[in-house]
């Protein structure tokens, strides 16, 4: 009896979530610095989804320079692709009497 590779659709698996600073973003890839500073390049597909407060909204309304998380699939050759790109909205401090973003 001879085995094959069992087909495993397009996304085989989470990879990881991603979070970082939007450096670049095209039909290919999104590039993001992490909190560590390194680059990070993930691939995107047709199907990557692009989400701002469980939204779908275009991947042109997502600007340079946004904290962002990306959650990532491992393709079928093992390299991490985006499933999805949420803009991380900063939360209001309660404490602070002006309501402004934690910093």
């Amino acid at each position: 009896m001879v085995s094959g590779t069992p087909t495993t659709g397009a996304y085989k698996g989470l990879a990881g979530t991603f979070h970082g600073t939007l450096k670049q973003l095209n039909n290919k890839e999104i590039v993001i610095q992490n909190d560590d500073d390194q680059t990070v390049v993930i691939r995107r597909s047709k199907k990557t989804k692009f989400l701002m407060d469980d939204k779908e909204i275009k991947a042109s309304a997502v600007a340079m320079n946004t904290l962002v998380t990306v959650e990532a699939a491992e393709d079928v050759d093992m390299k991490p692709i985006a499933v999805s790109l949420s803009i991380d909205v900063p939360k209001l401090d309660k404490d602070q009497p002006d309501g402004k973003p934690q910093q």
